[in-house]
């Protein structure tokens, strides 16, 4: 019953109350931000998010910048720095080309 009226349109004000109802309903407990359960399900969202956004790309430079762009819609997550072309790489991942660089950023 909480669902339809979410589905049809509330205040921005009211969502927490009405999906607070629906988790109740359904008897189901609400994810607590920044617990490992949470990180888990954000994490596959921004996986999720950040594959539909390449998935027919076939340039290297289009797939970096679109990883970027996800990147920055999350607010730069640690566990996606290494995935952003302008930070510099780690060490034991540093190339002497920065054509293989790239490369393996996309492969990343």
């Amino acid at each position: 019953m909480y669902i339809s009226e979410v589905f049809f349109g509330i205040s921005n004000d009211e969502i927490g109350y009405y999906l607070d109802k629906i988790f109740d309903s359904l008897n189901i407990s609400k994810l607590q931000k920044g617990n490992s359960k949470w990180n888990l399900e954000w994490r596959k969202w921004r996986y999720y998010i950040l594959q539909k956004k390449i998935k027919n790309m076939k340039n290297d430079e289009g797939i970096l910048m679109k990883t970027d762009e996800v990147c920055a819609d999350f607010n730069y997550p640690q566990d996606m720095k290494s995935l952003i072309y302008y930070i510099p790489p780690n060490k034991k991942e540093t190339h002497t080309d920065p054509s293989h660089a790239r490369a393996d950023l996309v492969k990343k």
